[in-house]
């Protein structure tokens, strides 16, 4: 549909008359996206519309009228094209009326995860998102602003779903935002075992990948993220192994949940060979299992214990 319509016959393959957009949106209100990307011919007649709402169709010398509102978007600096004269100086004073600004989604920090959150939603409601995910995005750049920001999460639902997975991770996503986030060792970690489906080689196999770290390194960080999911999810197995495993796979889920259970009953005989109640007790004489394990996750093993001690 062209803007301005035509008439039967104005120009080869014209069978019929045709309504264009300003005529369609007579008494409402028409979205010009990249005005200044427009010709100067164009220009001319928008101006028309905007001074007398006047036009005729192609191929027509009965002139129509529409009375609508305008409203118009570039990402070019209208004034700088005015004075290069690449843009009708009464056209950008007519269509200046309302002058909203709105700065490339790189200096909009805080609006990234909500429009994260709306596309992902707009592709599945099931699917989540993980945090190193979220700070890889929040951080890289977007010189396609909005749009590139949608490609990106299209294309990450897409690989998610066909891996089935409900949660996005940073496989998922392009290497130019990966490589130059700031992601913490604990995320890392994390996606690289989940990428490896926690099979049995997955330690070994992340703890090179990650730099050849000592495979207690990564065998510890992941203990601290099953206490703290546990701890977090009140500890709902069912609910620690979905958010830890991050796959909807039954071997993957089988694989995590063996690993939680094996960590759980290894703290839990220890706490009840104990012949005390006290916390302060059996803390010190379970310090080895505080030894290797990082000083963020100390909090949620007391609270494990404390729970293992009540019952």
């Amino acid at each position: 549909m062209s803007f301005f319509g035509h008439v039967k016959g104005a120009f080869t393959g014209a069978v019929s008359d045709r309504v264009g957009r300003f005529e369609t949106a007579d008494k409402g209100t028409i979205f010009l996206d990249e005005i200044a990307e427009t010709s100067e011919n164009f220009q001319v007649k928008l101006l028309r519309v905007l001074q007398t709402g006047d036009f005729e169709k192609v191929g027509s010398s009965k002139t129509e009228h529409v009375n609508l509102r305008i409203i118009a978007a570039t990402n070019k600096n209208l004034e700088t094209e005015v004075r290069e004269k690449k843009f009708l100086e009464d056209l950008y004073y007519r269509l200046n009326v309302i002058k909203m600004e709105l700065p490339p989604l790189r200096n909009r920090k805080d609006d990234i995860e909500v429009l994260i959150d709306y596309f992902v939603k707009k592709e599945a409601n099931e699917f989540r998102i993980s945090r190193s995910v979220y700070k890889s995005l929040k951080e890289y750049q977007w010189k396609g602003n909005v749009q590139e920001l949608e490609a990106v999460i299209k294309r990450a639902c897409i690989f998610a779903k066909s891996s089935r997975r409900e949660l996005i991770q940073l496989s998922d996503l392009p290497k130019e935002i990966v490589k130059n986030a700031s992601i913490n060792f604990d995320d890392l970690a994390i996606e690289s075992l989940r990428s490896k489906k926690f099979t049995h080689s997955s330690v070994s196999e992340t703890a090179r990948e990650l730099g050849n770290v000592g495979r207690t390194l990564i065998s510890e960080n992941f203990r601290g993220c099953v206490l703290k999911t546990l701890v977090e999810n009140n500890y709902n197995v069912d609910q620690a192994v979905t958010e830890i495993s991050g796959s909807d796979e039954t071997d993957t889920k089988i694989r995590v949940k063996a690993k939680v259970g094996s960590i759980m009953r290894n703290i839990e005989n220890d706490v009840k060979s104990m012949d005390s109640k006290s916390f302060e007790f059996v803390k010190t004489k379970l310090k080895s299992k505080y030894k290797n394990l990082p000083q963020r996750f100390h909090f949620y093993l007391d609270e494990i214990i404390e729970n293992y001690l009540k019952t």
